[in-house]
């Protein structure tokens, strides 16, 4: 009875009778029109002899599952799917080889994922996450691993968010362009070892992570107290030098009259590898903390004490292994600024430890 309940209600609120409504509950599918926009003047150094699949998919055409509001409230799952295998549209998107090309070169595509983020409240990005092994291709068939390209492609659109087929549709040529010149600079390199390998290249291990667990906490010195913020998320391998990331921090403050919890609305981390152990990171986080005062007995606060808004930055020098799965650690400094309605604005500098791991 229920259902029916259901179902009569859906056509109140949108005018229409749903067809099929149960399978449309479960889920739909955009299917993404995905073709090469490379001129016929750009050519590869290098043939592609073939390109397989190493995903463990049931099904070749799906890079990803959005979520979508049918009837304006119902969640429905929506399957992101190419038109033909991935792998038989990325070689038929790719351009083609010179005829001066000698090398003979194998793709293995381990991992392809497309999502949507928000790097900043007026930013809409729409990215591709994916990974690729590099074979030598032998006359007698054989492959034989090189290394790994990693990417992290997207297409970033201010203040108006584009479609959600569009937007994904310029990811992938974006995808595509990160692609051939990444193979371009493979070439040159395996032409000629002076000629350096692109950053998001990396050399072959069996064993080499694709999301890593990142855990770690700060502890900061104040001089009225301390912070300590801690953190857990999960982080796709470097790409570039300077990449960034967003990342949920709970803070603890212990000052002189009151304790806070506080909970990040905004966390931005930028990172500078300087060489491949270390980093320097410049974060900038905004939270909203709930304080507990421990002078009750003795002082009378009003309701609105009981909220605290903390704007804090930290620039730290840290031991940081790319790609590994290790123990890291770092010091640094920090400022914040904090607003309590009785005690309005205070700024507040700091010293930092930090250690975490990277698993």
């Amino acid at each position: 009875m229920s259902k029916y309940l259901f179902r009569l209600f859906i056509i109140f609120f949108t005018g229409h009778i749903p067809v099929a409504m149960p399978q449309k509950l479960v889920q739909d599918s955009l299917v993404l029109d995905l073709k090469s926009n490379f001129s016929d003047s750009i050519l590869l150094p290098v043939k592609i002899d073939t390109i397989f699949d190493a995903r463990q998919v049931a099904n070749p055409r799906l890079v990803g599952i959005d979520e979508v509001n049918q009837y304006t409230f119902v969640p429905v799952d929506l399957l992101i799917l190419t038109p033909k295998p991935l792998v038989e549209v990325i070689q038929a998107a790719l351009p083609g080889a010179t005829p001066a090309a000698s090398q003979h070169l194998a793709l293995g595509l381990n991992h392809f994922e497309v999502s949507t983020a928000k790097p900043l409240p007026f930013q809409n990005r729409h990215q591709i996450h994916a990974s690729m092994m590099l074979f030598q291709s032998n006359p007698s068939d054989t492959l034989t691993p090189i290394g790994e390209l990693i990417f992290d492609s997207g297409f970033t659109k201010f203040f108006k968010k584009p479609k959600l087929k569009n937007g994904y549709e310029t990811a992938f040529q974006v995808y595509l362009q990160d692609l051939t010149h990444t193979l371009q600079a493979c070439a040159h390199h395996f032409e000629n070892s002076e000629n350096p390998l692109p950053y998001n290249y990396r050399p072959f291990r069996s064993n080499a992570p694709w999301l890593q667990l990142n855990t770690g906490t700060q502890v900061i010195w104040l001089p009225q107290g301390f912070l300590v913020d801690g953190h857990l998320y999960f982080t796709y391998p470097e790409v570039t030098r300077t990449f960034q990331k967003s990342i949920t921090t709970l803070r603890y403050r212990k000052d002189e009259v009151f304790e806070t919890i506080e909970f990040s609305l905004f966390s931005k981390f930028l990172n500078y590898r300087l060489n491949p152990k270390f980093l320097f990171q410049f974060r900038s986080q905004l939270f909203l903390g709930i304080n507990r005062w421990k002078d009750m007995q003795t002082t009378k606060h009003k309701l609105y004490d009981a909220l605290m808004g903390d704007l804090s930055f930290s620039q730290n020098f840290l031991f940081y292994p790319v790609h590994a799965r290790t123990l890291y650690f770092g010091l640094g400094l920090h400022q914040n600024v904090y607003y309590i309605y009785t005690k309005s604005f205070k700024f507040q500098p700091g010293l930092i430890f930090q250690i975490g791991m990277q698993l």
